[in-house]
């Protein structure tokens, strides 16, 4: 399978993953933004609000994104990926680290913390959590708190899962390229014959993969035809020798 064949397949297994998430972060920011008055209390955390609706658009973002850049992957181009990898890191560290940082602040870390759903982050013992109420209006003949939380939990493991797997093969474009680039380096150094020359080669990374290959090998100049460069035409010379003749005739027959 070629470098670019590679990459679409582990960005297909991704962006599978991502549209779940995504559809389910839709589902509960749209349901927290139509009970605002009941989920978006004082008495809640802050950053409820905020939270969920970027965690939404966050994920909707990635999953679009990644549909296209499967397809671009598909393709097979060595600049395409070397932008596709830029792009990932983006998002990594602008979009999805921040997002799951937000979601963290009012959610546990773990599903076994769902056993105290009922009393999650309240300071209050006669009111009730936000996992409480969030499960009253879900399902108000049989609320489950503890249900509700391990959901957000589960998505939020997820949700990191997603973001070193973006930032795991992000990292592996740029391995990839640079070893093409390095094998590329050591047959430019065979195919010129000494060891001691120095070689600039450069890669045509807007090619297959499998068929990368050298654009320019660059030897540089010798000392001794550097400095014959240095070194006037005869021309020039001779001009110079001819203007200083008549120079000298001038002025004695002055």
């Amino acid at each position: 399978m070629s470098l670019g064949g590679t990459f679409a397949f582990i960005r297909f297994s991704v962006t599978l993953l991502l549209g779940d998430l995504a559809w389910s972060a839709r589902d509960k920011s749209l349901f927290v933004s139509n009970h605002a008055i009941e989920l978006l209390g004082p008495q809640f955390n802050d950053n409820i609000g905020r939270g969920e609706p970027t965690m939404y658009v966050v994920l909707m973002l990635c999953f679009w994104y990644n549909i296209v850049a499967w397809f671009l992957s598909i393709l097979n181009s060595g600049v395409l990926l070397v932008y596709l990898g830029l792009v990932d890191l983006g998002i990594v560290a602008f979009a999805l680290i921040p997002a799951a940082s937000l979601q963290s602040t009012y959610i546990p870390h773990s599903k076994i913390t769902c056993r105290s759903a009922t009393s999650w982050q309240v300071s209050n013992a006669s009111e009730e959590s936000w996992f409480t109420v969030l499960a009253k209006l879900r399902s108000p003949t049989d609320p489950n708190p503890e249900g509700i939380c391990k959901g957000y939990v589960a998505d939020w493991i997820s949700t990191i899962v997603v973001t070193a797997q973006v930032l795991t093969y992000a990292t592996l474009h740029y391995l990839a390229l640079l070893l093409i680039s390095y094998n590329e380096g050591k047959v430019g150094g065979r195919d010129a014959g000494t060891a001691k020359s120095k070689y600039v080669t450069a890669v045509d990374l807007s090619v297959s993969s499998a068929t990368h290959r050298r654009l320019s090998t660059w030897k540089p100049a010798s000392p001794a035809a550097r400095c014959a460069t240095r070194i006037s035409s005869p021309n020039f010379l001779g001009s110079v020798g001819v203007n200083a003749n008549r120079t000298l005739e001038n002025k004695w027959s002055a």
